[in-house]
């Protein structure tokens, strides 16, 4: 089974496409600054074409990732990774390639799906299997979290996994999400059958308090940003 990937809302490249596509295409607002995150491991930083590679493409074309995502393998080539990439908008979609502090090294990549003016986001996460184990997730992800609640004006960070997802699960766990409840059977499982999908939240005020005891100051007010 994979480990740290889940299923969201989030489209593919193909899917994107087609929507640009179907009926008219619809005015975008210029793309967002390209961000960047530190951790004490890693630079989190918003993924630009040129940062697509052989393995990150792989991600995509891998049975067992994409299992962990509930898909199926996508046969992606280099055009439909940089049209994924290409969708981020660097405002209230990021896709933040996770690379190593120490060589530059693409690792992985965590999305983080915000909608500030309803105060929810989620985020969706791949690491290569050569850092499985490496508590990867959980630094990269507190740092995803610490951007959304304090620069998007964040309410509540939620979290989608299918149930077979047991690696995903666990890491909510450890990092404090709550689990709200099971929709039982809610989605089709793409090697048949059906399977849960399982809702993981952290409000605002539990994750204050949180970061509080590691010495990080997140707002407790929560202000939706002007270019959103």
């Amino acid at each position: 089974m994979a480990q740290n990937i889940e299923v969201t809302g989030q489209r593919t490249g193909q899917q994107q496409g087609q929507a640009q596509q179907g009926g008219g295409q619809q005015q975008r607002q210029q793309p967002g600054p390209v961000r960047v995150l530190e951790t004490e491991r890693f630079l989190l930083r918003c993924m630009r074409p040129e940062d697509v590679n052989d393995r990150y493409i792989s991600w995509w074309n891998d049975e067992e990732f994409q299992r962990g995502m509930n898909r199926k393998p996508s046969g992606w080539q280099r055009p439909n990774a940089v049209n994924h990439v290409n969708w981020f908008d660097n405002r209230r979609n990021y896709h933040f390639g996770d690379f190593l502090k120490k060589n530059g090294e693409l690792i992985g990549f965590i999305s983080l799906l915000a909608m500030p003016r309803m105060g929810t986001a989620k985020s969706n996460v791949v690491i290569d299997r050569l850092f499985w184990g490496e508590d990867v997730v959980p630094e990269a992800r507190t740092a995803i979290m610490d951007f959304a609640f304090k620069e998007l004006g964040i309410v509540k960070f939620k979290g989608l996994v299918v149930g077979k997802n047991y690696a995903s699960i666990y890491n909510y766990v450890a990092m404090g999400f709550t689990c709200e409840g099971v929709e039982k059977k809610d989605t089709l499982d793409p090697d048949g059958g059906r399977v849960d999908v399982y809702h993981f939240a952290v409000f605002r005020d539990e994750w204050i308090e949180r970061r509080a005891k590691d010495g990080v100051v997140i707002p407790k007010e929560a202000k939706i940003p002007q270019f959103v």
